[in-house]
Protein backbone atom coordinates (compact mmCIF):
# COMPACT_ATOMS: atom_id res chain seq x y z
CA UNK A 1 0.00 0.00 0.00
CA UNK A 2 2.67 2.35 0.85
CA UNK A 3 4.35 1.46 -2.65
CA UNK A 4 1.19 2.31 -4.77
CA UNK A 5 0.62 5.37 -2.62
CA UNK A 6 4.56 6.42 -3.26
CA UNK A 7 3.53 5.55 -7.16
CA UNK A 8 0.77 7.94 -7.00
CA UNK A 9 3.12 11.01 -5.19
CA UNK A 10 5.58 10.47 -8.14
CA UNK A 11 3.27 10.62 -11.22
CA UNK A 12 2.14 13.88 -9.73
CA UNK A 13 5.67 15.25 -9.88
CA UNK A 14 5.35 17.47 -6.98
CA UNK A 15 7.76 15.72 -4.82
CA UNK A 16 11.17 14.83 -4.65
CA UNK A 17 12.02 10.99 -3.51
CA UNK A 18 13.46 11.51 -0.46
CA UNK A 19 10.17 13.65 0.30
CA UNK A 20 8.14 10.89 -0.82
CA UNK A 21 9.69 8.61 1.22
CA UNK A 22 9.30 10.15 4.74
CA UNK A 23 5.70 11.45 3.24
CA UNK A 24 4.85 7.37 2.86
CA UNK A 25 6.18 6.48 6.64
CA UNK A 26 9.72 5.29 5.25
CA UNK A 27 13.12 6.76 7.20
CA UNK A 28 15.45 5.59 5.16
CA UNK A 29 15.78 6.95 1.70
CA UNK A 30 17.94 3.68 0.57
CA UNK A 31 15.53 0.58 2.03
CA UNK A 32 12.62 2.95 0.37
CA UNK A 33 14.11 2.99 -3.29
CA UNK A 34 15.11 -0.96 -2.91
CA UNK A 35 11.97 -2.12 -1.71
CA UNK A 36 10.68 0.77 -5.07
CA UNK A 37 12.74 -1.46 -7.28
CA UNK A 38 12.15 -4.64 -5.94
CA UNK A 39 8.07 -4.01 -5.88
CA UNK A 40 8.24 -2.37 -9.69
CA UNK A 41 11.23 -2.96 -11.30
CA UNK A 42 12.69 0.66 -11.72
CA UNK A 43 14.13 2.69 -9.35
CA UNK A 44 11.59 5.96 -7.50
CA UNK A 45 12.95 8.27 -10.13
CA UNK A 46 12.99 5.84 -13.04
CA UNK A 47 9.25 5.23 -12.61
CA UNK A 48 9.01 9.23 -12.27
CA UNK A 49 10.90 9.92 -15.70
CA UNK A 50 8.53 7.28 -17.49
CA UNK A 51 5.25 8.83 -16.31
CA UNK A 52 6.32 11.91 -17.21
CA UNK A 53 7.31 11.65 -20.47
CA UNK A 54 3.98 9.31 -20.79
CA UNK A 55 2.28 12.12 -20.02
CA UNK A 56 4.02 14.55 -22.43
CA UNK A 57 4.01 11.75 -25.33
CA UNK A 58 -0.11 12.31 -24.70
CA UNK A 59 -0.23 15.65 -24.73
CA UNK A 60 1.63 15.95 -28.38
Amino acid sequence: MKIEFAKRLLEAGQMSVDKICLRVGYEDVSSFRHLFRRETGVSPSQYQALVVSRSVSRKI
